[in-house]
């Protein structure tokens, strides 16, 4: 059974960074209440964590893969995200490989 406003989903465009988006993130998330957020890549975690500073909110990180450039600061971007969230789940698609 679906509790009434369980969830909600919110988009939000992250283009051009800038220091204020930070601050309407953490206004927006603390005036909902919310308690879990879910993204979907390494740098909306590292967003969600610093907007999110002094709250008690949890980060889930679904990885659906790691197929972009590798470099020294998409490597440690990867890794400060891994390390950053609350929860971590994986989802690839593609075929089963034979061992």
């Amino acid at each position: 059974m679906r509790q009434e406003g369980f969830e909600k989903i919110i988009k939000i465009r992250r283009d051009n960074f800038k220091v204020g988006f930070l601050n309407k993130l953490h206004h927006l998330i603390k005036s909902n209440r919310y308690q879990i957020i879910h993204v979907h890549s390494p740098l909306d975690v590292l967003y969600t964590k610093l907007a999110t500073i002094n709250c008690k909110i949890k980060v889930v990180y679904t990885v659906h893969s790691f197929h972009f450039k590798s470099n020294i600061w998409s490597d440690l971007l990867k890794r400060t995200a891994l390390n950053l969230c609350d929860y971590l789940l994986f989802s690839f698609k593609g075929g089963k490989k034979k061992l």
